[in-house]
């Protein structure tokens, strides 16, 4: 309630709708608010006036509004707050007669709500907004838009003015750019969308880089795809799949793929080459391809032509001069306007109208022949008129009623000819001359044979005639060549003459038979004189008791003065003119025996009876099939017999081994010096008298090279002995040992200094066992060995692998490195680190290094100080044991 200097004038209580209406009150006159603030606790208050005068202060209550002046106006007529009004959370300020605009803050935003009309905004000092501001509708400007907007999303922005720098989220405009960080970003006009670029370049982008490139050159548009062998693809929508109707192939070139058909209309050309000189078009009834120059078609697979009229037909100019029929499946070939070829109904078959050429234009043929000429001379054809057949082939030759020369030169004709082979042969003439044939060979039906003339009537089996005189035949028994023979049930002479025959039996026998002169159809009597045994692989002469095979013109056949070989009754006999025998091989003498009798392999002049020679490695072998093969030297007495030794340089006794019987044995001579070795009756052997163990001298087992061969070397100056062997097996007893006695014991290897024994390996039915001089009769100044735990302990045992070049496994090893052994126990260790061989080494007698090849380290892991150090270091150890026991059991009061 509202009072006056005390008194209650009018009461405004909460309504039941939330809303203070003023004007159901009295009229408040000349009422003034004084306070610095109003607070009003209902949901709403309308206030309305121009203005009120001075008034007392607001007072009482917390949810009723009292004025306290009499002079109270009503705001229906404007006014004037001096304070603040305050409307708390959810509870709105009403303005318009039907509360058409409403002002509510709901704990989170301020929201002003124009139920009608435009909500109009007017300011002459501009309107700014410093928070975020979110339109869920139109904003129509009227003037410029400066600024940023501060949305991502803005599809319906109408300017009337000019927008400048606009940002809107993260688009900017900025005179030369757009760029958004990421979203989509669409331009939606309701008329065109128009880029004029007036530098004649647009570019599109992805991620900075160019992908497409359009540009105007002169009255030129490109389009171009700057990515390297990026491709151009023309895109649509085919049903709901995208289907790329053309691509660019910029990786061939520019090569262009359509994904269907390329279709222009009637009368529309397609044009190729730079100036259209390959067109393809459709004139409304037929198409076309034509070409200003020449055109291939170069396929890899098949080329097809499918005319559905049956006729493919070739012009010039459009004049036919050749035509493809299909005649009811056969295919017809013409010629200008003639059948030339047709193919027959059972499909691989063909036939040819006319006479053919290949590689030449045939001849003007006679009508009865059918001819196939090849190139410049050659043909096959084949004969027909009455009962006369011909198949032909020859050379230089046509028929044209005669039989002419195509060209000048020779000419050669085969004609197979009612049931004859016949070879007919002409010398040159002129071309188109009329050929003078020579029978050269004919075969008759019968299977007789005539060379040059008529083959024989005689019916022997076939025969092959040669002139008059010659004849090969065969029968039942073999076949035959002869000269001046004929068979009809006995062998006949041709020609009053000597008739000889050759025999080729059906045993695989072959004989020479030979007859004196006799007349003409006279009666043959042959004598066989040769014959080769196929059944008893042997070769024999017969006709005399001495039968010769005399070799070259040298001296009189049949006497010693020739070469000859000769069956004399049982004997075989070899005859020289007066010269050696040699055997040669490739036309090289391998062996000689002289006139003198003197035998030479290899040599062709021997100087003993039998002398072998030659530039490699000679030999004398002697080999039995049995069980024995000897070499025997027997002399006429029991004296001495000798093997000797020579070259070129040295005598004929420079090496001698010899036998003598005397006391039956076995001297070596060397060097013009006996007895450099003597075997003698007992075996037993001695070298001068002794084995040689000089500086100069040695003793080797095999082919011995170090590292390289295997072998066992004995060096006399040094005491030395080396062996090399190649083996990588357990089961290679390099040195064995076999004691014969059953668990018996020995002494395998002693090493002594100045003849004082200083260790042995010993072998027993245990195994070997390694033994060192310790006997105290040989030592002195001995005392206690301490800190050999430390010393133990000192050492490091390492794993590792051994590097390349030294022929080790690939694994892993364990042991130690030399030089850390060295340096607590250096007596185990025969070298110092990083050591290299020197000169004063290889002189000293070092064999098979270089001076700065190293010395590699080793290690004596089984001699005494490393066994003792083990042994002194468990003592220490068991020490220190017990006296940690000790303490163990004084601490548990044991």
């Amino acid at each position: 309630m509202a009072k006056s200097r005390g008194r209650k004038f009018a009461e405004i209580t909460t309504p039941t709708n939330g809303v203070f209406d003023i004007a159901s009150v009295p009229t408040i006159t000349n009422a003034k608010l004084q306070n610095s603030a109003m607070t009003l606790a209902g949901s709403s208050v309308s206030l309305g006036g121009t203005g009120v005068a001075d008034t007392d202060a607001l007072s009482e209550g917390s949810s009723n509004l009292y004025f306290t002046d009499a002079r109270v106006q009503t705001f229906l007529g404007g006014g004037t707050l001096a304070g603040n009004v305050v409307v708390p959370d959810n509870r709105s300020i009403y303005l318009g007669s039907d509360s058409d605009f409403r002002m509510i803050h709901n704990t989170t935003n301020t929201q002003l709500i124009n139920a009608t009309g435009a909500l109009q905004i007017t300011s002459n000092g501009g309107f700014a907004v410093t928070g975020a501001a979110t339109f869920s509708s139109t904003i129509t400007a009227t003037g410029n838009i400066v600024g940023t907007l501060g949305t991502a999303a803005q599809p319906n922005i109408t300017s009337l003015g000019t927008l400048t720098a606009l940002t809107v989220d993260n688009i900017t405009i900025d005179g030369t750019e757009i760029d958004l960080s990421s979203g989509d970003l669409t331009l939606d006009v309701a008329g065109d969308i128009i880029l004029d670029a007036d530098g004649g370049d647009v570019d599109l982008k992805d991620g900075g880089t160019t992908y497409a490139h359009l540009s105007k050159s002169s009255n030129d548009f490109f389009i171009t795809n700057p990515i390297s062998d990026g491709d151009i693809l023309l895109r649509g929508n085919d049903g709901g799949s995208f289907i790329a109707a053309l691509t660019l192939d910029m990786s061939t070139g520019g090569t262009a793929y359509f994904a269907d058909d390329v279709r222009l209309t009637d009368n529309h050309a397609v044009r190729l080459g730079t100036d259209g000189d390959i067109v393809f078009y459709h004139d409304n009834s037929n198409g076309f391809l034509e070409s200003a120059g020449n055109f291939t078609l170069d396929v890899a697979g098949d080329i097809i032509l499918d005319a559905a009229g049956n006729d493919v037909i070739f012009k010039d100019t459009g004049t036919t001069f050749g035509q493809i029929t299909n005649d009811s499946g056969n295919m017809i070939i013409y010629n200008a306007g003639s059948q030339m070829l047709k193919g027959l109904s059972s499909g691989s078959n063909a036939q040819f109208i006319g006479n053919v050429g290949i590689g030449v234009t045939p001849e003007a043929w006679h009508s009865g022949w059918k001819a196939l000429q090849i190139g410049p001379t050659g043909f096959v054809g084949s004969y027909q008129i009455g009962n006369t057949d011909i198949t032909a082939l020859g050379s230089n030759v046509y028929s044209d009623g005669s039989y002419r020369h195509i060209e000048t030169d020779e000419a050669v004709i085969y004609k197979q000819q009612n049931g004859e082979h016949i070879f007919d042969v002409s010398s040159s003439g002129s071309a188109g001359s009329v050929i003078n044939w020579r029978n050269a060979m004919t075969i008759d039906n019968s299977g007789h044979v005539g060379i040059g003339v008529t083959p024989p009537a005689q019916d022997f089996g076939k025969y092959l005639t040669v002139n008059t005189a010659n004849l090969i035949g065969n029968d039942t028994s073999g076949g035959y060549v002869g000269a001046n023979q004929y068979y009809d049930g006995a062998w006949k002479y041709q020609v009053a003459a000597g008739s000889s025959l050759i025999s080729f039996e059906n045993d695989g026998d072959v004989t020479i038979r030979q007859a004196a002169s006799g007349s003409a159809n006279g009666v043959i009597t042959y004598s066989e004189n040769f014959k080769v045994d196929r059944a008893n692989a042997y070769i024999q002469a017969t006709g005399a008791s001495q039968v010769r095979l005399t070799l070259g013109s040298t001296g009189t056949p049949g006497t010693n003065t020739a070469n000859w070989i000769r069956g004399n009754s049982n004997l075989l006999q070899f005859n020289t003119a007066g010269g050696n025998y040699n055997w040669e091989v490739s036309g090289n003498t391998k062996m000689t025996l002289t006139s003198s009798g003197l035998f030479g392999v290899g040599s062709h002049t021997p100087d003993t009876a039998v002398h072998i020679q030659g530039s490699g490695h000679q030999r004398l072998k002697i080999q039995s099939t049995g069980s024995f093969s000897d070499l025997q030297f027997k002399s006429a007495d029991s004296t001495t017999q000798w093997i000797l030794f020579n070259d070129s340089t040295s005598g004929n006794n420079s090496g001698v081994i010899k036998y003598n019987h005397s006391d039956n044995s076995m001297r070596f001579r060397i060097n013009d010096v006996d007895d450099r070795l003597v075997i003698d009756s007992n075996g037993t052997a001695s070298f001068g008298g002794h084995i040689n163990t000089s500086s100069s001298s040695n003793i080797t087992a095999g082919a011995h090279s170090y590292n390289t061969t295997s072998g066992v070397v004995h060096y006399g100056a040094t005491g030395r002995t080396f062996m090399d062997f190649y083996y990588d097996s357990y089961g290679a007893e390099i040195i064995l040992l076999n004691n014969r006695v059953s668990g018996g014991l020995a002494s395998v290897l002693q090493y002594r200094t100045n003849s004082v024994v200083e260790g042995t390996i010993r072998g027993s039915g245990s195994g070997l066992e390694f033994s060192n001089n310790s006997d105290y009769r040989k030592k002195k100044d001995i005392r206690d060995l301490t800190g050999s735990l430390d010393v133990i302990n000192s050492l490091q045992p390492r794993l590792y692998k051994y590097r390349e070049g030294f022929g080790k496994p690939t694994r892993d090893f364990v042991g130690f490195i030399a030089h850390e052994i060295q340096e607590k126990m250096p007596n185990l260790v025969d070298e110092e680190k990083d050591a290299v061989y020197t000169q004063t080494d290889i002189d000293g007698g070092v064999t098979d290094v270089s001076v700065g090849d190293p010395k590699y380290q080793t290690v004596s892991y089984s001699a005494n100080e490393m066994i003792t150090r083990l042994v002194g270091a468990i003592q220490e150890q068991q020490e220190l044991i017990e006296t940690l026991q000790a303490e163990v059991k004084a601490l548990k009061g044991e």
